[in-house]
């Protein structure tokens, strides 16, 4: 299936992270979960790679499509919850086992079992309590040798989130991306090694054993796009 992201608005520049969690933790009965999907952009990036990689991944979106505090005086929020059912239609009779969870993230988590989950990324709220809720709901949902993660590592509440979770300090580092807007990458088992980018020069290329995985300049390249990709 051909890429259609880039036609959706949002914020989207954590390619590496959701090619490398379909490399490495892609398998058949694999379940990843997005926590704050918006209008879609990085869930039809993590589909359309999902389906051409062939695995058969359970791919879970939760949001109250109503924005977070951040977002209050946004006046678009109305219409968030049918945007992102319009642009997921494209989805329709692909195969693809893609689900909207339509509530609050610390609600959504409790519907999940105890070490059921390979990939959770987190991308709600930016406010320090708020991350710090998501990480502690959501880590004891992942597998021993799942993966958390999460974006925008720069803002202040998102870095005070972490630290206050026990995460990204002493004895529990994390990855940073390798996208225009640092995530966060935390593996469970303490394997860091795989998710890191190794040529800084070449941030937006994905690796796993010397395997080119996608690339932003090749997207861009092969489908004539000029400028911006990452849509921000």
């Amino acid at each position: 299936m051909e890429h259609f992201y880039f036609d959706i608005p949002g914020w989207f520049g954590f390619h590496d992270v959701y090619d490398r969690a379909i490399a490495l933790l892609g398998k058949d009965g694999a379940h990843f979960v997005e926590v704050g999907s918006w209008e879609g952009k990085s869930a039809a990036y993590m589909g359309v790679n999902i389906l051409n990689s062939g695995k058969k991944i359970r791919f879970d979106c939760v949001d109250t499509w109503k924005g977070s505090r951040e977002h209050i005086d946004r006046g678009e929020l109305d219409a968030l919850w049918s945007k992102f059912r319009g642009n997921m239609s494209r989805f329709d009779y692909t195969g693809l086992d893609i689900r909207a969870i339509r509530k609050p993230s610390l609600l959504a988590a409790k519907q999940y079992a105890d070490q059921s989950l390979d990939f959770v990324f987190l991308d709600a709220s930016h406010d320090a309590e708020d991350v710090y809720d998501d990480i502690t709901a959501w880590m004891p949902k992942l597998k021993p040798s799942g993966v958390l993660a999460g974006d925008d590592v720069a803002w202040m509440g998102v870095r005070e989130g972490l630290i206050r979770a026990g995460v990204g300090v002493e004895g529990n580092p994390v990855v940073p991306s390798g996208g225009t807007y640092l995530s966060w990458i935390f593996p469970l088992d303490g394997n860091t090694e795989p998710w890191v980018t190794k040529d800084p020069e070449e941030s937006d290329k994905s690796y796993v054993d010397g395997q080119l995985l996608s690339s932003v300049e090749v997207l861009r390249d092969s489908m004539g796009i000029e400028g911006d990709f990452y849509g921000q």
